[in-house]
């Protein structure tokens, strides 16, 4: 009996979960298109700036 009343919130939790991590995901892919546009802009004077100061996320 509480296994069956539980389960539909489970699902919706799962279900939201998901969600938020595919706008995450989106999100993150949208992130790395603006960097990389901007990857000559901020590193080209500096080609040892990708080992030396790489941008921790």
């Amino acid at each position: 009996m509480g296994f069956s009343t539980q389960e539909p919130a489970l699902e919706k939790h799962t279900r939201r979960m998901l969600e938020v991590f595919n706008s995450l995901e989106k999100l993150e892919a949208d992130f790395i298109a603006m960097f990389s546009k901007n990857w000559r802009w901020l590193f080209g004077r500096k080609s040892h700036a990708y080992n030396t100061n790489y941008p921790s996320m």
